[in-house]
């Protein structure tokens, strides 16, 4: 009888002790190694013609912006009327935007698929800036600017009522109404001021980066909207740093996932309100996330960082487009990435390569 009540009591130990052990939280393994996605892509490649001929499309890339691999705006300068291409994940179409911007598209942001922001050049009689918004297919002309002479243009669009223009004449903003001035840069600067990007960042930090000459990477200059006005935060805007000094390219890509920014010799994450260098890999254009990063210059490099390794994808590009040469704009998107460059220098026959990366196992 006691045998037979100890055996029992055991039993019932055991088993409580299995229940509370299977209560416990535990924490999970630490991670072997870092998680990788593929460098590997299925590419396709796209030849824009002129619409309704068999003619190559004079076209030179700008910018891109897509809200998903279905729908992407690519924007630059022609000849013709290609001033704008459309993809909705079958074929490259012009899209109408009418007579309203007069002139080469330059820039192009949005908030999501339905509110698009359009940058031209206006040849008149002189170069305006033209800004258009696009919604759920209607097309609104807003107020001009202020000033001319705008053929430089960046812009960013951080709601509907909040548009910031960034141009050789100085940065604007649109309050929904009308545009005012935040950098008057014929006031302070002169002739020697060239945005590359206007950015409001999450945290409701407002920067510009611009550069001191119209082609130099290395003369950027890093500002910060403080106590209401710019002022500099790194270089100035007298000063010329050496070339592998510089900081800042040409290139800011946001995400949901967060925001990357190129360097000529690194790449950076903003974090914490700083940028916070992550690789030392540089370029001119940059695309991705920090753990899935496209990084290209716009001569004879192209790199992919996958949150392990770094493998560069210039041979395979061009194998899959001889004569390949130039890379004038990117976007990366839902897994597919966008890559717009130029085959002759001189001809100017535009091809987008679509790259879809082929998922990890």
């Amino acid at each position: 009888m006691k045998t037979a009540l100890y055996i029992a009591t055991t039993a019932l130990l055991l088993l409580a002790f299995q229940r509370c052990a299977d209560d416990t939280p535990t924490e999970p393994p630490p991670p072997t190694q870092k998680d990788t996605t593929s460098h590997e892509f299925i590419w396709e490649v796209d030849t824009l013609f002129r619409p309704g001929t068999n003619d190559p499309a004079f076209f030179t890339a700008k910018a891109i912006y897509a809200t998903s691999a279905t729908n992407v705006y690519m924007v630059g300068y022609s000849t013709g009327l290609e001033r704008c291409w459309h993809w909705d994940g079958e074929e490259w179409s012009v899209l109408n935007l009418g007579t309203a911007l007069g002139g080469h598209i330059v820039d192009v942001d949005g908030l999501d698929s339905s509110y698009i922001v359009f940058a031209s050049w206006y040849h008149g009689t002189h170069v305006n800036t033209g800004i258009i918004t696009y919604e759920d297919g209607n097309i609104t002309m807003l107020p001009w600017p202020k000033g001319d002479r705008n053929p430089r243009t960046c812009v960013h669009v951080a709601a509907r009522d909040e548009i910031y223009l960034g141009s050789v004449q100085g940065v604007q903003r649109y309050n929904g109404t009308e545009w005012e001035w935040l950098l008057d840069s014929t006031e302070t600067i002169g002739n020697e001021f060239y945005p590359q990007y206007i950015h409001k960042f999450p945290d409701g930090t407002l920067e510009l980066v611009t550069i001191k000459h119209a082609d130099a990477l290395s003369n950027a200059v890093q500002w910060r909207w403080k106590n209401e006005q710019f002022v500099v935060v790194d270089s100035f805007p007298t000063e010329i740093k050496d070339y592998d000094a510089n900081r800042f390219g040409y290139s800011i890509f946001e995400n949901e996932e967060n925001v990357l920014a190129t360097g000529l010799s690194s790449t950076f994450l903003w974090q914490e309100g700083e940028w916070q260098k992550i690789l030392d890999v540089g370029g001119s254009l940059i695309a991705g996330t920090k753990d899935n990063t496209f990084i290209g210059w716009q001569l004879s490099n192209f790199w992919h960082y996958n949150g392990s390794t770094t493998k560069h994808l210039w041979n395979e590009m061009q194998q899959q487009v001889p004569g390949f040469r130039r890379i004038n704009a990117m976007t990366f998107i839902d897994s597919v990435l966008f890559v717009c460059g130029e085959i002759s220098p001189t001809i100017r026959d535009v091809v987008v390569l679509r790259g879809r990366q082929v998922k990890s196992e």
